[in-house]
């Protein structure tokens, strides 16, 4: 049995928590240092989060930030 040849491409997973008013700025810097117009390229995923708390100092939302 012959085995396939592999297009496996490496990847590396990136989180970024920010502020609402910061999320453009940093989505088009992510966008214009990733592209080569070549596969690989990578897919960026956003959401929302409900809730921040910083654990050492009970601080939430942009302040824990």
């Amino acid at each position: 049995m012959r085995s396939k040849s592999s297009d496996f491409i490496p990847k590396t997973k990136i989180e970024i928590l920010c502020a609402d008013k910061d999320e453009e700025k940093i989505l088009d810097t992510i966008q214009k240092a990733a592209s080569t117009g070549e596969k690989g390229d990578g897919v960026v995923f956003t959401y929302n989060v409900d809730k921040i708390i910083k654990i050492k100092d009970k601080q939430t939302g942009d302040n824990a930030l």
